[in-house]
């Protein structure tokens, strides 16, 4: 049986200390994030007089390589995350339902499905065929003809 590992606190402690100091992971980010996390600054330089190609020429002189429909399509499609999508469809759709119908004039005004009366008075029952009942005769049933008129 294997031996179980132990630890000292004084390791312990010299683990917590470490891990305190230890650098925190970079995560790189796409060119719409970083234009996503730019955009009040970019919007700012854009009310200032910057135009999208001396912007776009600027942030590739600094290493941000973008071109002008690029930048312009990022900073003002607002869509730069997933929730920011979500929250358009939602408002769209609210939107939609809450527009009125307007009624033609000349037509009568009904339910789209109808109502369940002129559902079942409109409906044909399906009948069943005649059949041929020679092999209930053969057998003897008795009322041969009559079970399938039913």
């Amino acid at each position: 049986m294997p031996k179980t590992r132990t630890y000292t606190p004084d390791f312990l402690n010299d683990l917590r200390q470490k891990l305190e100091t230890a650098p925190v992971p970079v995560k790189d980010l796409s060119t719409r994030q970083s234009i996503d996390l730019l955009k009040d600054d970019l919007l700012a330089k854009r009310k200032a007089g910057w135009t999208w190609k001396a912007m776009a020429g600027w942030l590739t002189e600094q290493g941000l390589v973008i071109d002008a429909s690029g930048l312009s399509t990022y900073v003002q499609d607002g869509r730069g995350t997933k929730t920011c999508k979500r929250e358009k469809t939602k408002s769209t759709r609210a939107a939609t339902m809450a527009m009125p119908i307007k009624k033609v004039p000349g037509t009568k005004s009904a339910s789209p499905a109808g109502t369940a009366a002129e559902k079942t008075s409109t409906a044909t029952r399906r009948t069943r065929k005649p059949t041929d009942n020679k092999e209930q005769k053969q057998f003897g049933f008795v009322n041969a003809d009559k079970s399938l008129q039913g």
